[in-house]
């Protein structure tokens, strides 16, 4: 029996249990499932299923908060596993995604890859006048590629521009980057490290690039195997987590420019080390797959410390 290790990042998520518990249930129960979980909290006031497939990392806030060090401790937790799944706390899955996963990372394999396999998920949301009643989007949505559009800089030192879902050309198996908050591949993807300065601009850009020069190829899904809560300011609670941008202001602009003069620091100075760059392909290698160009300006934008918003697939 192939084993699983699914990563999970968590800020103060109130579905943080629910996405848990819906992987176990959803899966084939043919593989072996083992979650390492890192929760960042300010009240811990919700449940946390104890299991003993899963380990728990738990620091208070303000101390640990961050993407990247969450999920630098989320994969401290790796057990050596067969395979890896990366996913946010706010998740819901098909039936039996597991199966169709690994079938697909192994003939990704076959054909000679080594494969991230990273597509934006689906969206799912609370109906506000049905009481809690959760309503998705359908399975027959088109699964989209990633691509960086030139004509929107991402940040004020003209590093990366933003990331945007566009409809996949047809038998195109490649995505230019990854969505953080849903990643596939082999076990060895716990070695290349997660960067515990960078936060939210840049995560997925960068972290893409990271991967790529650690030799693994950034791969297309062929149809839909989970959902995502996408964070909406206008749904107040129906969130059902909490936002550290909101809660710690001063502190995320602080951590954001820290963040942002990593990726920098790292993406000029073409770094290589476990938190950096890898020596499998290089940075301009992985412009040339991209299509991108960090290094050159593409636009001035003024410094921003709103967090991203991710917008839905559809209308809630």
């Amino acid at each position: 029996m192939a084993s699983i290790f699914v990563q999970i990042a968590s800020y103060q998520d109130y579905e943080l249990a629910d996405t848990i518990l819906d992987a176990i249930k959803k899966s084939s129960k043919d593989h072996q499932l083992n979650f390492g979980v890192y929760i960042n909290y300010i009240k811990d006031d919700f449940y946390t299923p104890s299991l003993p497939n899963i380990r728990y990392t738990k620091i208070k806030a303000p101390e640990g908060i961050g993407v990247g060090y969450a999920r630098f401790e989320a994969n401290a937790l790796y057990g050596g596993e067969d395979y890896y799944l990366q996913i946010d706390s706010h998740t819901r899955f098909i039936e039996n995604w597991d199966t169709m996963l690994v079938d697909l990372h192994r003939e990704y394999v076959s054909e000679g890859y080594k494969p991230i396999i990273s597509t934006r998920p689906l969206n799912y949301w609370y109906e506000e006048t049905k009481g809690g009643v959760i309503s998705f989007d359908s399975l027959d949505n088109a699964v989209q590629t990633l691509e960086f559009p030139v004509t929107e800089p991402g940040n004020r030192n003209n590093i990366f521009t933003l990331l945007k879902s566009v409809p996949n050309p047809e038998g195109n198996k490649f995505s230019k980057s990854i969505s953080a908050g849903s990643c596939f591949a082999s076990g060895e993807y716990a070695e290349v490290l997660p960067n515990k300065k960078v936060q939210f601009l840049g995560e997925e850009q960068f972290g893409a690039a990271r991967y790529y020069t650690h030799g693994f190829d950034l791969m297309m899904l062929k149809k839909h195997f989970m959902w995502h809560l996408y964070f909406n300011k206008e749904r107040g609670f129906r969130n059902f987590r909490n936002h550290t941008w909101k809660d710690f202001p001063e502190l995320c602009a602080a951590r954001a420019i820290e963040s942002e003069e990593e990726i920098v620091r790292i993406i000029r100075g073409k770094i290589i080390g476990d938190q950096e760059f890898g020596t499998k392909r290089t940075l301009e290698e992985y412009e040339d797959f991209a299509g991108i160009k960090f290094n050159e300006p593409v636009g001035a934008q003024p410094p921003s410390h709103e967090p991203p918003v991710s917008e839905p697939q559809s209308a809630s």
